[in-house]
């Protein structure tokens, strides 16, 4: 087996241990993501980054909450997808991120957050780490199934809506070669 297949499959099993709902969005992975750490997540858009620093999202993780940031001078997909991201931190468990740390001190700070009881660090910076991989992943995998959800009816139409929308939806069927 191939690194990318089995790491698609590992994607998939953790984004199985969400149990999600066929239509979701980002409350909701967020909300599912919560229940299954037992601690909450905030949402926070984050302050511009120092000069020469280029961070898309970060990732702090406190003993009793974790705060997910995005940037907020971006469109909206892909402040979603930067969400979506660091909830592939969070699920994969990645290790520290040192060289965030002091950007991370710096937002707890702003957020009237004590930045010594930070636990973790991770942030969207690039793809040059297998754990940038791992998250990115697992991201493209959530937003995949988010958008499907829109243009495809359930499989198992629960409700009349559902059963309605799936009675005249009509199969995508693969051209042949």
């Amino acid at each position: 087996m191939t690194y990318e297949r089995g790491l698609q499959e590992r994607c998939i099993e953790l984004l199985d241990r969400l149990r999600l709902p066929y239509r979701f969005g980002t409350d909701e992975l967020i909300d599912a993501v919560a229940a299954l750490r037992g601690k909450p997540i905030d949402l926070v858009p984050m302050e511009p980054p120092p000069p020469g620093v280029v961070v898309h999202g970060q990732l702090h993780q406190f003993e009793d909450l974790d705060v997910i940031m995005y940037e907020p001078a971006t469109f909206q997909l892909h402040q979603l997808h930067s969400v979506s991201h660091e909830v592939g931190h969070l699920l994969f468990e990645h290790p520290d991120d040192p060289s965030l740390r002091a950007v991370a001190q710096e937002e707890a700070r702003s957020q009237g957050r004590d930045p010594s009881k930070i636990i973790r660090v991770s942030g969207r910076t690039g793809y040059s780490s297998i754990h940038e991989v791992e998250a990115e992943t697992l991201a493209s995998l959530i937003r995949q199934r988010m958008y499907r959800s829109r243009l495809l009816p359930p499989p198992q139409p629960s409700g009349a809506a559902e059963r309605w929308e799936a009675a005249f939806t009509r199969p995508i069927k693969e051209r042949r070669r």
